[in-house]
C-alpha cells in the first residue's frame, strides 16, 4: 500500500538546484566568489496566490513563491542563507521552513524570486 502522505507522482515535476553562499571572498580577488551547489532536486514550484501574498506583505515579506521538496533528512541542512537555482530563475529563501504535518515527507520553502543580474 502506497503512503497516504507522499506526493503525488508527477507533482515534483521542476528540477531545481539548492545553493551555498559563497565563502567570505578574498579582499585581492574581488568577484571571485561562486555559489556552491548543495543538491539537486525534484520540486513544485509554484506561485502564492494573493491572499498569501497579502499576508506576507503584512510582515514585510516579499514572498512570490512555495517550493516544495521531498523531505531532506540529514542529507541536507536547509539554510535561510541559501538559493533555490529553478532554470534562469534564482530565488532567495525566507527563514522558517513548512515540514508538512510534522510528517517528514515534504518541506515547503517560502522564497521570493530576485534579478540575477542585481
Amino acid at each position: 500500500m502506497a503512503n497516504p502522505f507522499s506526493p503525488q507522482a508527477g507533482r515534483l515535476r521542476h528540477r531545481i538546484t539548492i545553493q551555498a553562499p559563497p565563502e567570505p571572498s578574498n579582499p585581492f580577488q574581488p568577484g571571485s566568489a561562486t555559489w556552491t551547489n548543495v543538491a539537486t532536486l525534484w520540486a513544485c514550484v509554484k506561485p502564492l496566490t494573493s491572499s498569501e501574498v497579502f499576508q506576507a506583505t503584512q510582515v514585510s515579506m516579499k514572498l512570490t513563491h512555495r517550493i516544495t521538496i521531498r523531505y531532506p533528512g540529514k542529507n541536507i541542512q536547509l539554510n535561510p542563507s541559501y538559493q533555490i537555482l529553478f532554470g534562469t530563475r534564482v530565488f532567495k529563501l525566507a527563514p522558517g521552513f513548512i515540514n508538512a504535518e510534522e510528517r517528514n515527507v515534504t518541506v515547503d520553502l517560502l522564497a521570493w524570486e530576485i534579478d540575477p543580474t542585481e
